[in-house]
């Protein structure tokens, strides 16, 4: 086991409230945050508002001895300070006077302890994204917990989210690498953010050399997709889904050929545009192109940005517009004090209108020596030129460090990066002037309370020169709230032999950590959005002489070891000032300056009834002493029996355990982290699984995460692994055997066969009357192929004539017949073949004054009858129609036409044996020509009437040509 000395345990802030004889309770009352000195921490996992410092302090002021609990959260360092010499002092109350603080004078101790190293024990995943759409990037959303073994167990928790985890297939928490493989049914192997093809695959969580079970993920063409959702329209309004984990698609198609620009949309989204061949161009804008009828996908995901629980949003889609002009408005017309006001990327006191082309508008701030953007992803670009007389030279930002010295300035806003005089560049300009800084006319900060005028978009300075070289204190207030509030910007330089200095540690000079020199002058320039007052209270920093105890702690005892935490409530002490006054402070406040006292450093046991906890107050210190308390009087844990605790978040519970005979334990605590010891070796036991010896005192210590924790020791559960898989197939169920390692059992899971994942039926033999079709379809998962018929077509027959036509003798007429597919004509046949005779759909006349019947008789059975009457005389025409050839529709008694155009018209004559001609005219052909099959063509504006005629019947139609 690699030994590694403990340099920080703390998650919480805690501290001791008591010692008696029934419990050791610890609370998170009053922190402080002075300290002597500070080490290099790292928090590896750190829980929300966890206190890191060198050692870890109590928010009563305790800090934990560095051979406190092995808790999850520490970092072992290889180095430890030497302990402070005391210097032959004694061990009750003692106070140092020291003028400055020495290495020597902060407390740290400790001996080397053994520190388990965590390894990783078992991964698994819920509430995990299974679906995915083909062509487009996957990405899993899952809660994934990690648990370790080692000292003791830890749960961790992290999530592979859409938004978060870019193309790469890993993400790292606690140092250890989490791995998702996918693996599919052709043995190729695909990480996150993979285009896949449609089809299943098997997913897998890694971390360490410990691989989760698989999950099946589903991978499908858009359209089939559980996460597409439907269609949205250009214009309109949407309330579409948008998952806190995973991904909703929405369809756009375009209208026409042209940019699109997201107008409304509260949520983060990506659009997907469709090339047609299952593959996607991806575009993280606002705006993107499309063809016109392509489609384009809108992937939501995240939630609602207005709300943290919502998961819906509002969405709207519209055409981007080119801009037409551009114009620049001030709001300034005076110049701008120099420095860092013109701070490139910087508000200038001014605001872009832009005109589109469709007529609306929309108003931008600008920006110095920075793009800007419309909400329909339009970018306005600017250029800045030095201004002398009638030269101009355009700066160069990098070179000049990103600020304006004085001088006059033009600053041009334009769409494209072009030259100024180019014909297709839309763009305006405005000049500026930049006024040098007056250091020495600069309004003075003085000792005591100001509100101070402060601009909105360009600074207001203030310079400070102090009296006499000390430590000042600086404190800032905005609105109703003390501090760098959001939209307060401030900024300090250090003026000193006319030069200024940016590079100096203000925030410290501000704390009143660090002196400042008499006769230099600090500047200060202040922003403060959204007109909030600005106000600052400066006092000069007091100089700490000695302190001393004038009030005990209520904690008087402290039980041995260096695992118990120390209470400093209750306690008060005596702040002598160079100055010459003195201040009495009570623990958790502070002195006129706001400096209060803690437990500096790590206690240390002077014998076995005393110990020394060291107190400091700025770089003074003194000692405390407690006597030790009887691990006897501490509360017994019962076997098996549940215990809920009177704590609180923060709170540090201690108790012990004896057991009546030797094996394995489990301890839990709920809503807490916990701690096992074993008194004779001084070693972290697991919690969830540790060998006790009879008769042995195991001592616990419990830490509140909540106020409600329930303590309990019983037997420890199973841990089960997998000794034998038979994966489940789409028709056969699978089998998980399970052996646990503590008890030996053995547990089986059969998982149930989920059937076949099936393709839609396609048709690969069309049905027709007379035969049934053939579809097919497939198991996206093994392979397995089914067919099923398709039902035969019902028969249809449909013929040119119906009713009762005449026929003159000898006159002939073919009957055309229109049938189902796959289906003919199986005969003829006429019920008086001497009247009329039929073959093949032709008939024939032969005797005047008689009717027959015809019926014709389809392969299906179907029939269809007409009656024929034979006459002496040829057949006239009774009746015109005129159709429309391209719309198969009757056409109307009038038509519009422009010139050039052709409409092309058939004359439908009944009955349809007439053998009457039919003639076509055109009443203007200068207007119009109309051809003998019924082709009119416009030739010039104009009215005309187009006649149809057959025999003594006749059709017009009134033509405009426009």
């Amino acid at each position: 086991m690699k030994k590694k000395k403990l340099a920080l345990l703390l998650a919480v802030a805690m501290t001791v409230t008591s010692i008696d004889s029934t419990a050791m309770m610890v609370n998170a009352a009053d922190f402080t945050s002075e300290e002597v000195q500070e080490q290099s921490v790292e928090l590896m996992d750190e829980p929300p508002e966890a206190a890191v410092e060198t050692d870890a302090e109590t928010e009563d002021g305790g800090v934990l001895s560095e051979n406190s609990s092995e808790d999850e959260r520490i970092e072992i360092t290889d180095e430890l300070q030497e302990s402070a010499d005391t210097k032959g002092e004694d061990t009750g109350i003692d106070v140092q006077e020291e003028d400055e603080a020495s290495p020597e004078d902060v407390f740290s101790a400790g001996d080397e302890i053994a520190v388990l190293d965590d390894e990783v024990k078992s991964v698994s995943a819920t509430n995990v994204l299974l679906d995915g759409v083909a062509g487009i990037p996957f990405y899993t959303s899952a809660d994934l917990e990690v648990t370790y073994t080692g000292g003791r167990d830890a749960v961790r928790t992290c999530q592979f989210n859409y938004e978060e985890v870019s193309l790469r297939d890993s993400y790292t928490t606690d140092g250890t690498e989490i791995t998702v493989t996918l693996e599919g049914a052709d043995g190729n192997t695909y990480g996150l953010g993979s285009r896949l093809a449609a089809g299943t695959y098997t997913m897998k969580f890694t971390c360490g050399d410990i691989v989760s079970e698989p999950y099946r993920v589903s991978i499908k063409q858009m359209s089939e997709s559980p996460l597409y959702k439907g269609p949205v329209n250009l214009n309109q309004d949407t309330e579409a889904e948008s998952p806190l984990q995973g991904v909703a698609y929405y369809s756009f198609e375009a209208p026409a050929a042209g940019n699109y620009y997201m107008d409304t949309c509260d949520s983060n989204y990506r659009v997907y545009v469709d090339d047609g061949k299952n593959s996607y161009s991806v575009y993280e804008s606002s705006n993107w192109y499309q063809e016109k009828q392509q489609t384009a996908y809108i992937g939501f995901y995240g939630g609602s940005l207005n709300s943290d629980a919502n998961e819906d949003a509002i969405m709207k889609i519209k055409t981007q517009s080119d801009i037409t002009s551009v114009e620049y408005t001030s709001e300034s017309a005076a110049a701008i004090e120099g420095l860092d006001n013109l701070w490139r990327y910087s508000y200038m006191p001014g605001l872009l209108k832009l005109t589109y082309k469709d007529g609306t508008t929309d108003t931008l701030r600008a920006e110095f020596g920075n793009t800007v953007y419309d909400k329909q992803g339009h970018a306005v670009y600017s250029e800045t030129c030095a201004v002398d007389g009638e030269k101009e030279t355009p700066i160069d930002w990098d070179k000049i460090g990103n600020a304006l010295p004085a001088g006059k300035y033009r600053i041009y806003f334009m769409l494209q990066l072009e030259e100024q005089d180019s014909d297709n560049s839309v763009n305006t300009h405005t000049d500026l002037t930049v006024n040098k800084l007056d250091y020495d006319s600069l309004t003075p900060l003085e000792l005591g309370d100001h509100e101070l005028e402060a601009g909105e978009l360009q600074k207001k300075w203030y310079s400070f020169s102090p009296e006499e070289a000390s430590k000042y204190y600086f404190k800032w207030n905005v609105g109703d709230y003390t501090g760098d509030s959001e939209g307060f910007v401030k900024i300090w330089y250090k003026y000193e032999n006319g030069k200024l200095d940016s590079c100096f540690d203000h925030w410290d000079m501000e704390r009143g950590e660090v002196s400042v020199s008499k006769g230099v002058k600090y500047i200060v320039g202040v922003v403060s959005e959204r007109g909030r007052k600005v106000s600052l209270n400066l006092t000069k920093v007091k100089t700490l002489k000695s302190i001393k105890m004038t009030k005990r702690p209520e904690q008087t005892t402290l039980l041995p070891g260096d695992r118990a935490w120390v209470s400093l409530r209750g306690m008060e002490i005596t702040a002598s000032y160079a100055e010459g006054d003195d201040e009495t402070i009570a623990f958790g406040q502070t002195d006129s300056q706001g400096m209060g006292f803690k437990q500096n450093a790590s206690y240390e046991w002077e014998n076995e009834d005393l110990c020394r906890v060291p107190v400091s107050m700025g770089d003074r210190q003194i000692y405390v002493t407690f006597e030790a308390a009887d691990w006897n009087d501490v509360l017994k844990m019962e076997f098996g029996t549940e215990e809920k605790l009177d704590t609180a978040p923060g709170n540090q519970t201690i108790r012990r355990f004896i057991p009546d005979k030797s094996g394995y334990y489990s301890f839990s605590a709920t809503n807490a982290y916990i701690d096992v010891i074993d008194s004779k070796t001084e070693k972290c036991l697991s919690a969830e699984k540790a060998y006790l010896e009879a008769g042995n005192t195991y001592q616990i210590y419990v830490v509140a995460l909540e106020k409600d924790v329930i303590l309990k020791v019983g037997d420890v559960p199973c841990e089960w692994e997998v000794s034998e898989r038979i994966p489940e197939t789409c028709t056969t169920d699978g089998k998980i055997v399970r052996k646990c390692k503590v008890h030996g059992e053995t547990s089986t899971t059969l998982e149930s066969a989920p059937g076949h994942d099936w393709s839609r039926w396609k048709v690969t033999k069309n049905a027709t009357v007379l035969a049934e079709g053939v579809q097919q379809r497939s198991c996206s998962v093994c392979g397995k192929t089914e067919t099923a018929s398709v039902a035969k077509l019902p028969a249809t027959i449909a013929l040119n004539v119906k009713g009762t036509i005449p026929l003159k003798v000898k006159q002939s007429f073919t009957v055309k017949v229109t049938t189902g597919a796959g289906d003919r004509v199986k005969s003829w046949k006429s019920s008086n073949s001497k009247v009329v005779s039929v073959k093949n759909g032709k008939i024939k006349g032969l005797k005047a004054g008689k009717s027959a019947t015809i019926t014709v008789q389809l392969a299906s059975g179907k029939k269809a009858r007409f009656k024929v009457k034979v006459q002496k005389v040829a057949v006239a025409t009774k009746s015109i129609k005129v159709t429309n050839t391209v719309t198969g529709k009757n056409q109307g008694k009038s038509a519009a036409l422009k010139r050039g155009q052709s409409l092309k018209l058939a004359a439908v004559l009944s009955p349809v044996t007439s053998v009457q001609k039919v003639t076509w005219s055109a009443s203007n052909k200068k207007i119009v020509t109309v051809s003998k099959s019924g082709v009119i063509k416009a030739k010039k504006k104009g009215k005309v009437t187009i006649t149809v005629k057959s025999g003594n019947k006749k059709y017009t139609i009134k033509i405009t040509v426009k």
